[in-house]
């Protein structure tokens, strides 16, 4: 039997250029973007030769991705992706059946322990931790590109971070008399280097009753990305109940049997 339109849809690049514009014009934020690009672009890489979408083919990039040893937080971001470009194009049907569960892991950080965190280096008055374990969990910075975050970078919003966070550092910098250059330095004022990054956000861990394989910059960076997809997930639940209560209302008024 022949496929109809409504069962087949092309993944090409020009489709996810026009996925990402209208996803900037809905004031997803850059980081939001990209993200949202690289698992386009990982869906279309793993889709037979003619790109095309058809009913169960992210099932089966899904089990790909499993097979490749990607974590299920990774294979449910892409189905997550996924579906908002399906509803973007008007081919809800053809989204994966199922996402794959997750079970919290030993080293999985839960927001909970990110504040206790955050309230004994607070206690402990240990501001340059303090600071750290909230610029790996608001930013995309790594314990690898540490090394860019500069006062001028800073200042200049050359590094995407909330209004209030950029302020607590230039703040920070400016108690310390540091000027410019890297923002975090040791207490000889020589630049943190990536190696110790691990021993001070680890300071504190007992006090904050959270185990140290979970505090570390990886961990941190996990913990915002699945808070975004949580938070992006709740919203798009609320979306799809506010357009079920608002047709209807309509259904009430202009219904056939009305």
């Amino acid at each position: 039997m022949p496929e109809t339109a409504t069962q087949v849809e092309a993944l090409t690049p020009a489709s996810i250029d026009a996925f990402m514009d209208v996803c900037r014009s809905s004031g997803c934020s850059p980081a939001t973007i990209e993200r949202y690009r690289r698992c386009m672009e990982q869906i279309y890489d793993l889709l037979p030769g003619d790109k095309a979408v058809r009913p169960g083919s992210l099932d089966k990039v899904r089990n790909n991705m499993l097979a490749k040893g990607c974590s299920p937080y990774t294979v449910n971001l892409m189905i997550s992706v996924s579906t908002v470009w399906l509803d973007f194009i008007g081919h809800r049907e053809l989204q994966a059946s199922e996402r794959v569960e997750t079970r919290s892991t030993p080293h999985e950080l839960t927001r909970r322990e990110y504040i206790r965190l955050l309230q004994t280096a607070k206690v402990q008055g240990d501001e340059r931790r303090y600071l750290l374990i909230k610029l790996f969990v608001l930013t995309d910075v790594t314990a690898q590109t540490l090394q860019n975050v500069t006062v001028e970078a800073v200042k200049t919003s050359q590094i995407s971070m909330p209004n209030f966070f950029r302020d607590e550092l230039l703040t920070y910098a400016h108690r310390n008399n540091i000027l410019f250059g890297p923002a975090f330095l040791t207490r000889a004022g020589t630049p943190i280097m990536r190696t110790s990054v691990l021993k001070v956000i680890q300071r504190g861990c007992d006090e904050a009753i959270v185990p140290k394989e979970k505090v570390t910059p990886k961990c941190l960076n996990r913990l915002r990305e699945t808070t975004r997809t949580a938070v992006e997930n709740n919203l798009r639940l609320l979306v799809e109940r506010y357009m079920e209560n608002q047709i209807l209302a309509e259904e009430a008024v202009y219904g056939w049997s009305n």
